[in-house]
C-alpha cells in the first residue's frame, strides 16, 4: 500500500488581538510562576515543615542559589557586612548544617532585607500578573477567578476586581512600570 502524500497547509493567520490576547495570558502566567517559586524558596527557609511538607533549610543544606540568598549576600557584600557574607559562604551546601546554624542564616536573611525584598518582589509580580489579565477583554467571573489563581499559586492576596484595569482605576500597590512583562 502506497503511503498517502501530506498536503502542508500555510499557517493561518493570527488575528492580532488573538496574539494579544495569548501575550497577555502568557505573561500573567510567567509572573504568576515566578512569584510562586519565590514564595516556595521563602517558605523552604522560613516555613513551618508541618505546612509545606518539606524540611526548613533543605534549600540552605542543598546549596540551591535562591533570590533570597542571591540578595543577601549582595547586600552584605554592598554594605561590607564580612560576618554575613562568611556565615552565607559557610552555611550554603553544607549538608550537616545544624539547627542552630540555619537559625543565624535566617537572622542574615532578614537582617539584609532580604526576606523583606523576596515579599515586595513576590506581590509585585502577582500585582503585574493581575495588570497583564486586566489588560484583555475577559469575562468577569474569568477575570475574577484567573487573578484569584495568580494570588493563590503564591499566596499572596487577592486584588479587589477591578483594580488595575486599563478602563481605570487605581494600580495594585506595588505596580510602578507600565506594560511590564515578566521575562522568560
Amino acid at each position: 500500500m502506497k503511503p498517502q502524500a501530506r498536503t502542508t497547509h500555510p499557517p493561518a493567520r493570527t488575528h492580532p488581538c488573538a496574539t494579544t490576547f495569548s501575550a497577555a495570558l502568557c505573561s500573567a502566567g510567567r509572573c504568576a510562576g515566578i512569584a510562586f517559586q519565590l514564595r516556595d524558596d521563602r517558605l523552604g527557609v522560613f516555613g513551618d515543615p508541618r505546612e509545606t511538607g518539606k524540611q526548613s533549610g533543605e534549600d540552605i543544606r542543598d546549596g540551591k542559589p535562591t533570590y533570597l540568598t542571591a540578595i543577601a549576600r549582595a547586600r552584605a557584600e554592598a554594605s561590607g557586612n564580612r560576618a554575613a557574607t562568611a556565615l552565607l559562604d559557610a552555611s550554603l551546601g553544607d549538608g550537616s548544617l545544624s539547627d542552630d546554624g540555619l537559625e543565624r542564616v535566617r537572622e542574615v536573611l532578614v537582617e539584609t532585607g532580604s526576606r523583606d525584598v523576596a515579599e515586595a518582589k513576590i506581590s509585585h509580580l502577582v500585582a503585574v500578573a493581575h495588570r497583564h489579565l486586566a489588560s484583555v477583554p475577559l469575562a468577569a467571573q474569568a477575570e475574577e477567578r484567573l487573578r484569584g489563581l495568580t494570588g493563590a499559586v503564591a499566596a499572596a492576596p487577592v486584588y479587589a476586581a477591578g483594580l488595575g484595569r486599563a478602563s481605570g482605576g487605581p494600580r495594585p500597590a506595588g505596580v510602578h512600570e507600565e506594560g511590564v512583562r515578566c521575562a522568560r
